[in-house]
């Protein structure tokens, strides 16, 4: 595993390949890796519920799902909440986790978006996995020592040299997350407008939830 933004590192242990099973990460042993490619998710009870008097913010995020995507950024050094990181020797209130396979100029896109967004999260560090890409391309790099030269934001890449899948590689990224909350953003989702707000309002007024959804909206307005 490589790591690149300020910190690095390499695994041990190693995956094996023996048998027919796919090479595994480096940082994971083969014996973990073998109990991964069976593992099954287990029954989980859930429940959702609508609030009786939804807050007022409630209904401003539903007028902007249909918004376009969030744009701009501040001048150097402009940056507030998440578009800049907490002071040193603070924990981030969210850690935002991104993984991707291939695609990587529509990564740079969806991460310009969601820094345009992550003024309304208190603080914020960024953690995005390359997951064993192909055809890099080279842009989500020099993005991303940009916004932390002229922002200051804390962010770590991590490059697989093949592929673990979306849930191995967001599960090992959340591991290392220093964040209060955990923000998975899909490398194809674009954040609009007040949603980041939505979201974080959610998690700290109802002390009963631990996950909130988004809306998904694709093109024309369509809930998917």
């Amino acid at each position: 595993v490589q790591l690149d933004g300020g910190s690095g590192g390499s695994g041990g242990g190693g995956g094996g390949g023996s048998d027919g099973l796919k090479a595994g990460p480096a940082w994971m042993s083969e014996a973990d890796w073998r109990a991964a490619s069976r593992w099954a998710p287990p029954a989980v009870a859930w429940h959702s519920r609508l609030a009786a008097t939804p807050p007022s913010w409630v209904g401003d995020a539903t007028a902007d799902a249909t918004s376009r995507r969030c744009t701009g950024e501040p001048p150097p050094g402009g940056g507030v909440g998440g578009q800049r990181a907490p002071p040193s020797g603070e924990a981030p209130s969210v850690s935002i986790i991104i993984s991707y396979h291939n695609g990587e100029p529509l990564t740079a896109a969806c991460v310009r978006a969601l820094f345009a967004c992550a003024s309304e999260l208190p603080s914020a560090e960024w953690l995005l996995v390359d997951d064993g890409s192909t055809n890099s391309t080279g842009e989500l790099p020099p993005l991303l020592a940009r916004l932390a030269r002229e922002h200051g934001i804390r962010y770590e890449l991590a490059r697989y040299p093949t592929a673990v899948g979306f849930t191995l590689a967001t599960s090992e990224a959340a591991r290392r997350a220093n964040g209060s909350l955990l923000l998975f953003v899909n490398n194809d989702a674009f954040v609009t407008p007040r949603a980041l707000a939505a979201m974080l309002a959610t998690m700290e007024t109802h002390s009963d939830v631990g996950v909130v959804g988004a809306k998904l909206v694709g093109d024309g307005g369509v809930v998917q």
